[in-house]
C-alpha cells in the first residue's frame, strides 16, 4: 500500500508539475482586438474538431513540397461543439502564408481563404508543445463565454492561430464576421 501511495503521489506531482510548464494555472486575458488580414491555405473538415489534427498536418506537408515553409497553422471553427452534433461540426484549417508565398501556389490545387481585417476579441495562450493545442481552448473558451456573459453581444466562428516559431497559440472570436461570414459561405457552396 506504501508504494502505492508513493507512485501515486509521483504521478500527482508529475501532473501538477506538467500543468504548471502548460501554464494551465495562469489566468486567461481576453482582450478587444482587430483581426489581421492573413491568407489561409485551407481544406474544409466536417465532423469532430479532435480530428483537425491529422487534416491540418497532410495539407502542411503539402505546403511544405511546393517550397513554403509555413510555421503558422490555422483553424477556423463554424459551429458550436456544446450545440452542434460533432459529427456535423464545420472547419476549415490549414496555413496562414504570405501574399508573396501564396504566389507560389497560384494556379495549383489549393484552396485559400483571404481573411479580412475586422473587429474581435482574442487571447494569446504560450505553446509550449503538443499538448498547448488542447490546453489552450480548453482554458480560453470558458473565459470568452465569461467575457460575454450579460451582454448581448453573439460572437461567432472562432480562429485559432498556432504560431511554433513565436510560441503561443491566438484565439480569436469575430464580432464582424470578417471570416466567418466567409467560411460558412464555403460550406454553402
Amino acid at each position: 500500500m506504501k508504494k502505492f501511495l508513493i507512485v501515486l503521489g509521483v504521478l500527482v506531482l508529475a501532473g501538477v508539475g506538467l500543468f504548471y510548464y502548460l501554464h494551465g494555472f495562469d489566468d486567461v486575458e481576453i482582450v478587444e482586438a482587430e483581426i489581421p488580414e492573413m491568407n489561409l491555405v485551407y481544406v474544409k473538415h466536417v465532423g469532430s474538431y479532435y480530428g483537425v489534427g491529422a487534416v491540418m498536418m497532410d495539407l502542411h506537408n503539402k505546403i511544405v513540397e511546393e517550397g513554403i515553409e509555413s510555421s503558422v497553422g490555422a483553424g477556423i471553427y463554424i459551429d458550436d461543439p456544446e450545440i452542434t452534433p460533432s459529427e456535423e461540426l464545420r472547419s476549415l484549417v490549414g496555413d496562414i502564408v504570405s501574399d508573396e508565398d501564396l504566389a507560389k501556389l497560384e494556379g495549383k490545387d489549393f484552396q485559400v481563404l483571404k481573411i479580412k481585417n475586422g473587429k474581435g476579441v482574442m487571447s494569446i495562450f504560450p505553446y509550449k508543445n503538443m499538448l498547448s493545442y488542447m490546453l489552450a481552448p480548453m482554458k480560453v473558451y470558458p473565459a470568452m463565454v465569461e467575457y460575454f456573459a450579460g451582454t448581448d453581444v453573439m460572437p461567432v466562428a472562432s480562429l485559432e492561430i498556432y504560431d511554433v516559431a513565436n510560441k503561443n497559440v491566438t484565439i480569436y472570436m469575430d464580432l464582424e464576421s470578417s471570416y466567418a461570414a466567409d467560411a460558412a459561405a464555403i460550406f454553402s457552396e
